[in-house]
């Protein structure tokens, strides 16, 4: 017979567990248009693997274009990891627009919306541009002035990661004009503005480039890295995906990794590199991306079972610090990569992606979580 301590021990933890996910105000759900002040850890984890694709993309993008280096095997490893890894930014913007343009609750207040986003971006981005602009300009014959460093800011001509936030403000400008339609759209309508926001610079760009053929490319209404904001926005739609659309999401991933893979073999020779499915909203990388929003939230569906066990909850805990500290790892770890390839040699290119990407990852992450328990630092250099 067992002992019945065990039963009230057991009942115990699952009570202790379940108050720690309430007060951490966990949701695996997918409903923020319900709560939108509830956080979202299957959110936190895609945050994560972004990032971590975008220090990847950065270790090894640099030998993808190296002649030397076409058609041996440690080509083909980077151009399918270069293939692979394009959906950081994607997922980026996917997530803003699934938090930002499904939140809507009643009449906006442009200025209080751009005025609450805008800051949070421009003070960051005005501190770590100056950081950047005085570690390049430490470099001899370099003359550094105000003028100068006020030059390349507005340019966005100082270091290059940072253009994904100068997109960002951008993206954040329009947000309250599409909020109210967003809230009232169908999946169908939704999906038309993202054939409409992605056919100038995606949907013609592929055509042209496969049938040799060419399509007149109107200019785009707006940035074309909307479409992956509206994506997320329709993913998040329709929370409920059945088995096969969600078989056929899948396969369309896959079939974006290799039409990008084999595409650029394709395309390439001894001569050049050709990068057009490296493109920052080519088709392939709206596949990928796609399929991993929708693998990861189906995914953190099913880890919800199992919500009340004590590893889950300290799993959770994690993904959310690690989620939180993402913005940070994009913003610094180009300054980590760049002191790594600066001050230490690898016996071999892969030992050096390897190592480079471990060990910027680990600094960078350890560097977020730092400057985010530091008073008043964490407001000017994080999100």
């Amino acid at each position: 017979m067992k002992n019945p301590v065990n039963y009230q021990t057991t009942n115990l933890q699952i009570k202790e567990n379940t108050e720690f996910l309430n007060k951490k105000n966990f949701d695996l759900s997918n409903n923020q248009t319900k709560n939108p002040t509830r956080h979202y850890v299957y959110i936190d984890f895609l945050r994560i693997i972004a990032i971590l694709s975008v220090i990847a993309l950065h270790c090894f993008s640099q030998f993808f274009v190296d002649i030397n280096l076409y058609g041996t095997k440690t080509w083909w490893a980077i151009n399918i990891l270069n293939s692979v890894s394009r959906f950081g930014v994607p997922i980026f913007f996917m997530i803003s627009g699934h938090l930002l343009l499904t939140r809507y609750e009643g009449e906006i207040k442009i200025s209080s919306f751009l005025k609450k986003r805008l800051l949070k971006i421009l003070i960051p981005l005005a501190a770590w541009s100056l950081i950047y602009y005085l570690y390049y300009g430490i470099s001899p014959g370099k003359n550094m002035s105000v003028p100068d460093f006020l030059s390349n800011f507005i340019s966005s001509n100082i270091a290059y990661h940072l253009w994904f936030l100068y997109t960002l403000i951008f993206l954040y400008l329009i947000i309250p004009v599409f909020q109210p339609f967003i809230a009232k759209a169908s999946p169908k309508q939704i999906f038309y503005l993202l054939i409409v926001s992605i056919l100038p610079v995606t949907i013609f760009p592929f055509i042209n480039k496969i049938s040799g053929i060419w399509l007149f490319r109107f200019d785009s209404v707006i940035n074309g890295y909307f479409g992956y904001m509206i994506l997320g926005v329709l993913l998040g739609k329709v929370d409920t995906l059945k088995v096969k659309q969600r078989i056929l999401i899948y396969l369309g991933g896959i079939a974006g990794i290799l039409m990008a893979v084999f595409g650029t073999v394709y395309y390439s020779n001894s001569s050049a590199i050709d990068a057009f499915f490296n493109g920052g909203y080519q088709i392939n990388s709206f596949l990928i991306a796609a399929a991993i929003f929708v693998f990861v939230r189906e995914l953190f569906k099913r880890i919800e079972n199992n919500k009340n066990s004590k590893s889950t909850a300290s799993f959770l805990t994690a993904i959310s610090f690690l989620g939180k500290c993402s913005f940070g790892v994009y913003l610094i770890h180009v300054l980590i990569l760049e002191l790594l390839c600066k001050y230490i040699s690898y016996p071999s290119l892969p030992i050096q992606i390897i190592c480079n990407f471990l060990i910027c990852s680990a600094i960078s992450f350890a560097g977020s979580a730092l400057i985010s328990k530091i008073p008043v630092l964490n407001k000017i250099l994080l999100f």
